[in-house]
């Protein structure tokens, strides 16, 4: 399975749209390529942020019903496009199964999707109280750009962070530039620190005595990507970790390990 192909249902998975064992090949893949992780974490941001740049304005009293009629439409026109059993785009791509029901499925979010942004440029003309915040927007937007050219860049490596007992459904990534020392951290099911607490990165390059990469505590919705520039070499780690210390971060780790990975 090739990203190229993956990359078509990031969106609907984002949305948490997926399911069935469309969902269940499209995570297998997903397990193996952080590149894919670092575009779905995009879909993600862009879905956690859809809801600030559209003002809490009501919509026209029929816009309701003549949305549902276009996707009920829509719906109509992909079932009777394709017969019971035929060989789908889905399937073509990826053996899936289901294919109909994704053709139907991204016909519909496509729809929704175009009044939503439509909705938003126009009232954007009409409230400019929502400038800053879709310059803030824009500003994440490339945010994800940046650090998806990074991870793809020539020289960049990677290290997988596992949830320890402590955080089992926590994991991350850490992309590495070891020539600039720079490097991205990406969790995924991490729990906002509680009030006075941090968390902090560390690096073993021996048995004892880790180095302290900095500290982190902006979660959101269980995501955090944080860019940081080491203040020592990357080259020669031997294991990665993530605890949770007090606010401003300790000289050497206090509490117990969340994240752990092996490097080189």
């Amino acid at each position: 399975m090739k990203c190229e192909a993956v990359e078509e249902f990031l969106p609907a998975h984002a949305l948490g749209a997926l399911e069935g064992e469309d969902a269940a090949a499209v995570e297998k893949h997903l397990e193996g390529c952080p590149t894919c992780r670092l575009a779905l974490d995009g879909h993600r941001l862009v879905v956690l942020n859809l809801p600030e740049t559209v003002p809490q304005i009501d919509p026209p009293a029929d816009l309701k019903g003549r949305l549902m009629a276009r996707i009920d439409a829509l719906s109509a026109s992909a079932v009777a496009a394709e017969p019971l059993g035929a060989p789908g785009v889905a399937r073509r791509w990826f053996g899936f199964p289901g294919q109909r029901r994704v053709q139907v499925l991204i016909a519909s979010l496509a729809t929704v999707s175009l009044f939503l942004v439509g909705w938003a440029i126009f009232q954007t003309l009409e409230v400019n109280d929502l400038r800053d915040d879709n310059v803030e927007m824009a500003s994440e937007i490339r945010k994800q750009w940046d650090t998806l050219a990074f991870a793809t860049a020539d020289g960049v490596q990677t290290v997988q962070l596992i949830g320890t007992e402590v955080a089992p459904m926590t994991k991350g990534s850490l992309l590495m530039d070891l020539e600039e020392n720079k490097a991205i951290l990406m969790v995924t099911g991490l729990t906002p620190p509680p009030k006075g607490m941090t968390y902090q990165l560390w690096l073993w390059k021996h048995e004892t005595n880790p180095a302290s990469l900095g500290t982190f505590g902006n979660v959101r919705n269980g995501y955090v990507m944080w860019r940081f520039h080491s203040p020592i070499s990357l080259v020669a780690n031997r294991f990665w970790g993530v605890t949770m210390e007090p606010r401003g971060g300790s000289e050497q780790p206090t509490g117990e390990l969340v994240l752990a990975g092996e490097g080189e």
